[in-house]
């Protein structure tokens, strides 16, 4: 009997708690700016229980955007939100980045492998509104900014 109880602790410890949370309809923004003072915006918007549809944003070269849906899908933990790129397409090793999203704070972590390489932290906070939206009006302002201030 002991036997067993320590065979049973040792599977509850060894194995990592899924909390399999549906987290659709749920929006997360996350915004930095790095050392050379380029803005990025990423949008997560949670579309079921197990896909994301990730936008990306960079003002640089025009305001760089990017939109992509059925190529991402998620898991939770009880600490975590893990966003990957879906393993049934094959993706080459340098686009195999993945998502950390801490349940607690919205921090969100980038974690590229093909580099073994972890990006600086950001904050992401919960987001209402049409995020495809958002994220297109903040590149038609970008470039109408830009154009602005042209002088020729």
């Amino acid at each position: 009997m002991k036997k067993l109880l320590i065979l049973l602790i040792c599977l509850f410890v060894s194995f990592e708690v899924r909390s399999d949370d549906d987290l659709s309809g749920k929006q997360l923004l996350c915004e930095f700016e790095n050392i050379y003072k380029i803005k990025h915006l990423q949008g997560f918007r949670f579309l079921d229980s197990k896909k994301v549809t990730l936008y990306d944003f960079m003002s640089i070269q025009g305001g760089w955007l990017s939109e992509e849906k059925d190529n991402w899908i998620y898991e939770t933990s009880l600490e975590f939100i893990e966003v990957k790129r879906d393993p049934r397409l094959n993706y080459p090793e340098s686009l195999k980045k993945y998502y950390l999203i801490e349940r607690q704070t919205l921090e969100l972590t980038t974690i590229d492998n093909s580099f073994d390489y972890k990006f600086s932290k950001r904050l992401c906070k919960l987001f209402s509104g049409n995020m495809s939206n958002f994220f297109e009006n903040l590149k038609e302002a970008y470039i109408k900014n830009k154009k602005n201030k042209q002088k020729i």
